[in-house]
């Protein structure tokens, strides 16, 4: 199912995503004003304002900050050829950008109409979204694009938050084996009190919540992307029954994963 979206929003105050998501489109990010921590994967870091980040589809994600304003491109896979969704993996891995001046001015001038609120009746708008965001998407293909020197949020390696990242890193890579509060505080070192306490803090969600939302994603991705049965994409995400991943999957989104397939 298609989804194209432009979104501009203002901030005036701190807004804090309340937990990490992920999507089945293509996010592109351009913060215009502000600073905003972001997580995504199992990095964090702030990023300035005229600096651009790509989402690509199924990267858990959240931001975090004060006042900000920013626009939002939202695409779906079905809308981009080839090459452009090459072109948007090969920008999710520099995790920040910049534009050079010229292009700036040219992607900003083609956001322009987005940035107030768009009436119910605005038709003419809604009409050319989809010549709107090519255009974009041509303009960040021809500009020079200058990945920004993030800091991580927490360059101390004994930081509370730096091991929780680890852990995440672990998760996000071990996510189809049977991952157990047991199995991580043996790896890391750490009490199931601290490392739940920690986790919760700096995730905003349990280690097993953070651990299903991985493989709920992942499963999501298979079931676009691939023809496998449900009996090995369960294999593949870590449950141990395509009953149980059915079950689970319903629970979760209110679709069996097969119609969810059908749907999209």
């Amino acid at each position: 199912m298609s989804f194209l979206e432009i979104e501009y929003r203002e901030q005036q105050m701190t807004w804090n995503m309340a937990k990490l998501q992920s999507h089945d489109f293509y996010e592109i990010y351009y913060l215009l004003e502000g600073e905003r921590t972001f997580f995504i994967k199992d990095k964090t870091f702030t990023l300035q304002k005229n600096s651009i980040v790509v989402i690509s589809p199924f990267q858990m994600h959240k931001t975090e900050g004060g006042a900000y304003k920013r626009v939002n491109v939202y695409i779906s896979a079905d809308l981009l050829d080839e090459n452009e969704r090459k072109f948007l993996n090969a920008c999710s891995s520099l995790i920040a950008f910049q534009l050079d001046p010229a292009k700036k001015n040219t992607f900003l001038a083609l956001l322009k109409p987005f940035f107030t609120k768009a009436s119910k009746d605005d038709s003419l708008k809604q009409k050319y979204t989809l010549a709107f965001a090519k255009a974009l998407l041509c303009t960040l293909q021809s500009a020079t694009l200058k990945p920004l020197s993030v800091s991580p949020k927490s360059p101390v390696q004994n930081d509370s938050k730096a091991v929780i990242l680890q852990v995440v890193a672990y998760i996000n890579q071990h996510f189809q084996e049977d991952i157990s509060l047991d199995r991580l505080k043996d790896v890391f070192f750490l009490s199931k009190n601290t490392l739940c306490k920690n986790f919760q803090r700096v995730m905003n969600c349990s280690v097993m919540e953070y651990c299903s939302k991985v493989r709920l994603s992942k499963a999501k991705h298979l079931l676009l992307t691939t023809d496998k049965s449900m009996e090995d994409i369960a294999d593949l995400c870590g449950y141990s029954s395509a009953n149980y991943f059915s079950l689970l999957f319903k629970s979760k989104t209110g679709i069996a994963p097969s119609h969810y397939r059908k749907k999209k």
